[in-house]
């Protein structure tokens, strides 16, 4: 059952979520003694499983009506840095949930608490990892992410959202850092299972158009936002490698937040018909 919460804040120390008052996170459990929680705050999403024992007297009450999948709907959200994804990812779990969906909002990487300690060190290096050893540590997440988070909600029915899946790495460490992309692909393939996204929405913006809300954040930039000639090769390995799959709906990232929380909403309805589901 989902437990939906409004918050502005979560906090990793000691698995407790602080509870105030302008975002919304969503809250879930698999078992009778495990919650996980997701949501945004300043752009950034957090995913983390707690013991709920002590939260059940608060929720138990808590209902909400739901329409199941069959199998599942996996949807990535993809695009380079700067181009909304957080934002869309955050909207179109809005309307889902609000249509009554059985919706899960996550991450890579940081989906899981193994992912939340390895986003940082991944985001800023300290020391440059090897492309090798970072497209690892990008696929040891996903395999985690899979196994422990996406693979179980799917089988439950669920809608799963995730800023960033296995595209990523093919087009970050792959075109972008110049590693062979068909021993990325089947990394990947075998890190997920073989379920891969039924809906990948594809944010395409010029990179300068992204460096510019990179910088207008104000905020630290990761070790993928400093190099501007690393951002422009990322946007080129979207429009090569991920743009014209079919499973992919392009939308224009720099058209009205809601405008595209409401294209992407109409595909995910469209999918669902399509799949009598």
């Amino acid at each position: 059952m989902y437990l939906f919460f409004k918050t502005s804040k979560i906090s990793a120390a000691n698995n407790i979520t602080l509870i105030t008052n302008s975002k919304y996170f969503w809250s879930y459990k698999f078992a009778s003694s495990t919650r996980y929680t997701a949501g945004l705050y300043l752009d950034h999403f957090y995913f983390f499983c707690h013991n709920t024992t002590q939260h059940n007297k608060k929720v138990k009450n808590t209902k909400l009506l739901m329409n199941k999948t069959n199998n599942g709907l996996l949807i990535s959200i993809e695009g380079i840095d700067g181009s909304g994804k957080s934002s869309l990812a955050y909207n179109l779990t809005q309307k889902c949930h609000e249509a009554g969906y059985p919706i899960i909002l996550t991450k890579e990487p940081g989906g899981t608490p193994f992912g939340m300690r390895l986003r940082p060190l991944l985001n800023y290096q300290e020391e440059p990892l090897a492309p090798r050893a970072e497209f690892l540590c990008f696929a040891a997440d996903r395999a985690h992410h899979f196994e422990q988070l996406i693979l179980p909600a799917l089988s439950e029915g669920k809608i799963v959202i995730s800023d960033r899946l296995a595209d990523s790495s093919l087009v970050y460490q792959g075109y972008g850092r110049g590693l062979d992309c068909s021993m990325i692909q089947t990394v990947n393939a075998w890190a997920m299972q073989n379920r891969f996204p039924d809906i990948i929405f594809y944010l395409k913006i010029d990179p300068q158009k992204a460096i510019e809300r990179i910088i207008a954040r104000n905020a630290t930039l990761t070790s993928f936002e400093k190099e501007v000639a690393f951002v422009t090769r990322t946007a080129e390995g979207f429009e090569q490698l991920v743009a014209p799959r079919k499973e992919v709906l392009t939308l224009d990232a720099l058209e009205d937040q809601e405008k595209l929380a409401d294209q992407a909403f109409l595909h995910v309805q469209q999918w669902r018909q399509a799949h009598n589901l």
